[in-house]
């Protein structure tokens, strides 16, 4: 394959994972709310049961926050990781075309 074409191929699969992040910040808003309401549901529920205020609704929430922020951060270093081997993949096929000249 021709370096050039290379080159194109690599940016425009770049384009594609950047294309990605928009759609990451979707998703977290959907990994963020839905166990948000879930949690405040099932909390609400549990303090209504046990007679508890507000102590389960809480601790649910909290529970719900940690494992979403751990979901977004694995999501993230997902797309990031995949956004690194193409740039590492651009500068080899630079570096190839540099070299050749």
């Amino acid at each position: 394959m021709h370096t050039g074409e290379q080159l194109k191929e690599l940016k425009e699969k770049r384009h594609r994972i950047s294309d990605r992040i928009y759609y990451l910040m979707v998703e977290i808003a959907f990994i963020f709310a839905v166990p948000a309401f879930g949690g405040l549901w099932v909390g609400r529920y549990m303090d209504a049961r046990f007679n508890t205020g507000r102590l389960y609704t809480g601790v649910v929430l909290v529970i719900t926050f940690v494992l979403s922020w751990i979901l977004v951060i694995a999501r993230y270093r997902r797309v990031t990781r995949a956004l690194k081997n193409v740039e590492d993949e651009i500068k080899q096929v630079r570096d190839r075309a540099n070299n050749a000249s």
